[in-house]
């Protein structure tokens, strides 16, 4: 079973400008009316903009931010300013924050699970030997009746 990796570009490309000494700066127009509200999102560094930093137009300001973000990545990348490997390996360190978060969860169900099994098992205890108990003596008693008559 492979697990999807899905590269999240904003904070690969926070991360890239950190190593560069600049600054992103995300900012967005809109379009449209309030219930189909789109989104275009520019990157400028220290106040500049650049054409190709730019998204297209996107139903969801995310979207918007994190295309702008690899059109950004990509040009970086194409006049060699930043490597591939360097993307990759931001892009495999968010995940890898991502699935210890995960597993940190996994493992708290996990302990959550034991505890109610313990539960469960303690209240079945607690019942099992009064009935049990009781139901044991009336047979014995009822047998012996019976012998007696």
């Amino acid at each position: 079973m492979s697990i999807p990796v899905v590269v999240i570009f904003k904070p690969t490309l926070i991360e890239a400008a950190r190593n560069l000494n600049v600054e992103p700066y995300f900012n967005f127009a809109t379009k449209g009316p309030a219930h189909a509200m789109q989104f275009m999102c520019h990157i400028s560094f220290d106040g500049g903009a650049h054409p190709k930093f730019s998204s297209r137009w996107k139903n969801r300001k995310k979207e918007a931010e994190h295309l702008a973000a690899y059109f950004c990545l990509n040009y970086w990348i194409e006049y060699d300013i930043i490597k591939v490997l360097d993307v990759h390996f931001n892009a495999l360190m968010n995940f890898k924050i991502e699935c210890g978060k995960l597993q940190e969860d996994i493992e708290t169900l996990q302990d959550q699970v034991m505890d109610l099994e313990l539960e469960i098992g303690m209240l079945t205890q607690d019942e099992n030997p009064e009935e049990n108990g009781i139901g044991q003596l009336q047979s014995i008693v009822n047998i012996s009746d019976r012998e007696e008559e």
